[in-house]
């Protein structure tokens, strides 16, 4: 039998409710499970409370605990609830993303299944931060660490971008330009760590981290004069010059097609499968490189890019040009970096954006009248059905009145 503590408890992670929550946890213990099997972590990660998960995990709380009834842990109530914070916070607490629960379904599965896709990206490329702390300390008989410790964290950060478009990784990296001195202990990790991931059975990670080592190498041969001009900036501008026939970014979908060529494990079935969509795809047409290889690492509606930044793939963007309408962006920073390729077809875009606005226009008041003509016919048959319901009225009054006067007839 519960206590009052232990309900109520219960009801502040339910309520979000931070304090008295916080109050409550000297004398209760963090993993209670009420009633129906469910933990305050659990219901802070499904209200996508992230600070509660923090507070209860540092106090105790077992990211791996699960629903008695259901088998459902934290982590899937966090993907569920659609807060990436809070999925990255429990999966740094070692939640464990292959957990399945009475149906067979991991997290991923699950938030794949209610289109919380951010979620399924955010745990499919995940990374422990100690996964690359490992590397920054000496094992058996290595005299000096494979990583400096200041690095530690950048690459990290770099290991568990979600974006695969190279021009986000890119950027990210001119952001971090402290890397590229050090890219030998960059790649060492990146390609000590694929080849891990491989082994361990998690071909998506071992592939996208490919990626990531395949454009960090780009990086570090521009702004090092092997290739290009410019460095960086050099490379930013080669990747976004677009096709002059329609814009297409063709040196982005060259440098991605190069790194599936170079990625050494072909017996990979996640990789075969990848070089069979790619070969049987003409080089410029859809779906691209970019489309191909998000669709294998995150899942196929992650490559919904309808709401991304035209520059850098980043999802959620808002802003549109100013111009066109047609195109969006993160910020005025990507717009300006996209703008030499946008240019010739800003004036085309606004002509169509212009016509779809005129055809919805057109739609919305064809919906209207139909909308309005059905109130008509409506309000029409309503009145005809009050008119005959008056109708029978009155002859039923009419019938009423003959049989009285009969009536009166008959008596005399």
């Amino acid at each position: 039998m519960a206590t009052e503590e232990e309900r109520k408890f219960l009801q502040f992670a339910k309520t979000g409710d931070f304090d008295e929550l916080k109050n409550l946890l000297s004398v209760v213990d963090v993993n209670h499970k009420g009633e129906e099997g469910m933990t305050a972590l659990m219901y802070a990660a499904y209200k996508g409370s992230v600070n509660s998960v923090e507070l209860l995990l540092h106090n105790g709380a077992d990211p791996n605990i699960d629903s008695t009834k259901d088998k459902y842990t934290p982590l899937m109530f966090a993907t569920l609830s659609g807060s990436t914070d809070t999925v990255r916070t429990l999966l740094q607490a070692g939640a464990k993303p292959d957990a399945v629960n009475t149906i067979k379904r991991t997290a991923a599965q699950l938030g794949a299944f209610v289109g919380r896709h951010d979620c399924v990206s955010v745990i499919n490329n995940f990374v422990q931060t100690d996964q690359i702390k490992y590397y920054t300390k000496t094992h058996g008989f290595e005299k000096t660490a494979k990583l400096d410790d200041k690095l530690a964290e950048n690459v990290h950060k770099m290991v568990v971008i979600p974006n695969l478009n190279p021009v986000k990784l890119v950027l990210y990296i001119q952001d971090h330009i402290e890397l590229i001195p050090a890219s030998k202990e960059v790649l060492y990790v990146l390609e000590t760590e694929v080849e891990k991931s491989f082994k361990d059975v998690n071909e998506v990670l071992s592939i996208k981290l490919h990626i990531f080592s395949h454009v960090f190498k780009k990086c570090v041969a521009w702004e090092t004069g092997k290739e290009g001009k410019q460095g960086i900036k050099g490379l930013l501008k080669f990747l976004l010059k677009g096709r002059p026939a329609d814009g297409f970014l063709l040196n982005i979908e060259f440098l991605l097609r190069d790194s599936m060529r170079s990625f050494p494990y072909a017996q990979s079935n996640l990789f075969k499968q990848i070089i069979k969509s790619l070969s049987s795809t003409e080089l410029g047409k859809p779906p691209s490189a970019i489309t191909i290889l998000t669709q294998s690492i995150n899942g196929m509606q992650s490559a919904d890019f309808s709401e991304c930044c035209t520059c850098c793939g980043d999802r959620h963007c808002f802003n549109k040009c100013s111009a066109c309408k047609m195109v969006r962006y993160c910020n005025a920073a990507c717009q300006k970096l996209h703008w030499s390729s946008h240019k010739p077809f800003c004036a085309d875009l606004k002509v169509k954006y212009e016509e779809l606005q005129r055809i919805q226009k057109l739609e919305k008041e064809q919906e209207e009248k139909a909308k309005l003509e059905k109130e008509r016919l409506e309000m029409e048959k309503e009145k005809s059905q009050i008119e005959e319901l008056e109708t029978e009225k009155e002859n039923e009054t009419k019938n009423f009145e003959q049989l009285e006067i009969n009536g009166d007839g008959n008596e005399s």
